[in-house]
């Protein structure tokens, strides 16, 4: 019978654990949350959401990311989040030696409301933009038109999740 010997950790093994130990140590202790996570005050645990009906991709965004910061929604809640606008724009920001766009700039402005139960306004008609340029070419339109697409519901996520952030320093 032939034993094996007792397995040892090397001191670069030692190190590396080490390091790793640290650095989420590091890491839990600086706030670090998943990308559109926004932890939000006491009070705004529960929330109410108007108008939605005509902007159903924002109205999903929504949803999912306040479920992801652990929000309760309900239509009896103490406070309410009302979309007063989602606005999108493009426009061109350079063309070709043609006078063909070669670039657009998409922008998306979110403008929103915060109440609470009694109406009275917490947060009136607040705006969100984000802005983002892409490239276009006409030889790859129907890629192109995707592109933009993926763009615009990466915009929408976050004008939410900067709004969403604005929520988490208010005293109420």
């Amino acid at each position: 019978m032939t034993t094996k010997p007792p397995r040892t950790i090397s001191l670069k093994s030692s190190l590396i654990m080490l390091c790793l130990t640290v650095m989420l140590s590091l890491t839990a202790g600086c706030g670090f949350h998943l990308k559109g996570v926004v932890a939000l005050p006491g009070p705004l645990q529960t929330l109410s959401i108007s108008a939605m009906d005509n902007r159903p991709e924002l109205a999903k965004v929504l949803r999912q990311a306040l479920l992801n910061a652990g929000v309760t929604i309900s239509p009896n809640a103490p406070f309410d989040i009302t979309i007063d606008d989602e606005i999108f724009s493009r426009r061109v920001t350079i063309v070709d030696a043609n006078a063909k766009a070669s670039e657009y700039e998409l922008r998306v402005i979110l403008i929103f409301s915060l109440h609470n139960q009694d109406g009275t306004t917490v947060i009136d008609k607040q705006r969100v933009e984000v802005i983002k340029n892409y490239t276009y070419a006409l030889e790859q339109v129907s890629g192109k038109q995707r592109e933009e697409a993926i763009l615009r519901s990466e915009m929408r996520e976050e004008a939410v999740s900067r709004m969403l952030r604005q929520f988490q320093f208010l005293s109420l």
